[in-house]
Formats: C-alpha cells, sequence, structure tokens
C-alpha cells in the first residue's frame, strides 16, 4: 500500500488538473491506514460563480480512474473538497443571485402565454388561456437539493387576460379563488409546460453547473399567487377538477 500511496500522491501532487473549466488543486494526500485521504480545492473558472459538487466529485473520480489505470489496481480513497479555498455548502449546489434572477428572467421571457383543457363530461370541452409571468415564490428559498438529488426550483406565478377558446372574458370576483384552484391543478400535470420550464433553467444554469452527465436533475415546482391582480388563496383544498362556465362573464 506505501508503494501505491507514494505513487498517487506523486500524481496528485505534481500539477492541477483540469476538466470542463474547472482546475483541481490536490493540496493535501495522507495514507489512513489502508485509505488514501486527500484534499482537493476546486478553482472556478469564474470567481463567485454557480457549481454543483456533485460535478466536482465526477472529475475527480475519473482522475483517480485514470491514475488506478497506471497503478494497476483500483484505489481506495477518501475526499475533502475545497472550492476556492472555502468549504462547500452543506447541500452540494450554489446557485449564485446573478443566475437566479436570469432564470427568472428566461423564464419569463420564453412563456408568456399557457393554455390549459376543460375536460368537463357533462359540459362543452374547451380551452382557458392566460398570460403568465413569473417570480420567486415569497417566503421560500429560491432552490433546494433534495434527498433525491434534484435540484428544487420554487417559482409562483401570476395569471392575467384569461380568455375561453382564444376569446376574452372576465372573472367573477366571488370565484376567482376556485378558479385560481382548477388551473393551477391543471398546469401541474401539464408534462409539456413542467418539460419547458425544465428546458429553460437547463440552459441558465448548466454554463455553470455542468451537471448534465451527473445524476442530478433541475425540477421546477411553481404555484400560482394572484390572478388579473388578485392575490389568490389557492390552498389545494378546492377539489373540483374541471372549470364551470359560472366562473366566467363574456366580454363584448
Amino acid at each position: 500500500m506505501e508503494r501505491i500511496f507514494k505513487i498517487v500522491k506523486k500524481f496528485l501532487m505534481y500539477k492541477p488538473y483540469f476538466e470542463d473549466g474547472f482546475e483541481y488543486q490536490f493540496v493535501s494526500v495522507e495514507l489512513d491506514d489502508t485509505i488514501i485521504d486527500f484534499t482537493v480545492n476546486v478553482v472556478l473558472p469564474k470567481k463567485g460563480q454557480s457549481f454543483s459538487v456533485d460535478k466536482f466529485n465526477r472529475d475527480i473520480s475519473k482522475i483517480i480512474r485514470n491514475i488506478s489505470k497506471y497503478v494497476g489496481e483500483p484505489i481506495v480513497y477518501m475526499e475533502h473538497i475545497l472550492v476556492d479555498g472555502r468549504p462547500v455548502p452543506k447541500d452540494g449546489v450554489y446557485i449564485n443571485p446573478e443566475d437566479c434572477d436570469e432564470t427568472i428572467r428566461a423564464l419569463n421571457e420564453n412563456v408568456k402565454y399557457i393554455t390549459v383543457t376543460n375536460n368537463e363530461i357533462h359540459t362543452n370541452r374547451f380551452s382557458v388561456g392566460a398570460n403568465i409571468s413569473f417570480k420567486p415564490q415569497k417566503g421560500i428559498n429560491f432552490y433546494e437539493v433534495d434527498s433525491d438529488q434534484y435540484i428544487n426550483i420554487y417559482l409562483s406565478y401570476s395569471l392575467s387576460n384569461i380568455k375561453i377558446e382564444g376569446n376574452p372574458v372576465e372573472l367573477d370576483m366571488k370565484m376567482v379563488d376556485k378558479f385560481a384552484e382548477v388551473f393551477n391543478e391543471k398546469l401541474q400535470y401539464s408534462e409539456s409546460f413542467l418539460n419547458k420550464l425544465q428546458d429553460i433553467i437547463f440552459r441558465v444554469l448548466e454554463p455553470s453547473l455542468k451537471i448534465e452527465d451527473t445524476e442530478i436533475y433541475y425540477n421546477p415546482f411553481y404555484w400560482i399567487s394572484s390572478v388579473e391582480g388578485m392575490e389568490t388563496e389557492a390552498n389545494g383544498d378546492y377539489f373540483r377538477d374541471d372549470f364551470s362556465e359560472n366562473m366566467f362573464k363574456k366580454t363584448s
């Protein structure tokens, strides 16, 4: 083991390694019984940029595998990671404020109108559309990493300019919360809407995080906050599956 350790230490301490613009500096390499214990400092391509520790784990594993091929046997190791000389965040991901703002801007620029369909069996089937705008969900951190390694992005959205089959309508003010409940529920089950949000978030964050080849995925959560400028109290307690015609008042 001592022989393998010396070879590994020579490789790791000899020079920094580079992957996708990240610089990996092995600042300490020690032998702890039968395990090689090292500390690696990751230098970000851009100071203060967003990053994922899982990406670093993957790159370090690749570096060690390549050294293992030279040694001729697997290397058992334990890693400690610093980012620009500082400890990594507890949840393993950091998204800087600029990327958070850019995510919201990109969503609002690329998703401006949304349509859901009424499926009521006993009435005519019709589509309900509205202008949509996003903002961070109030009172909740913009993102977190859950136990299943998803980066959850928390959003709220507002609706305006309600239309039925493309024709403007007014909402009955007494039915706004119920309308919001139904619209929100339908949007939760729209796979195309979810996929579009994921694609936009990916395009914004991936240039920094570079997690496409990892097992971490972007997962937006969204909840309705207002309709036609009025805050809603939609809380999931209204169990109607479809819109009712008495929610609307036709306009001329």
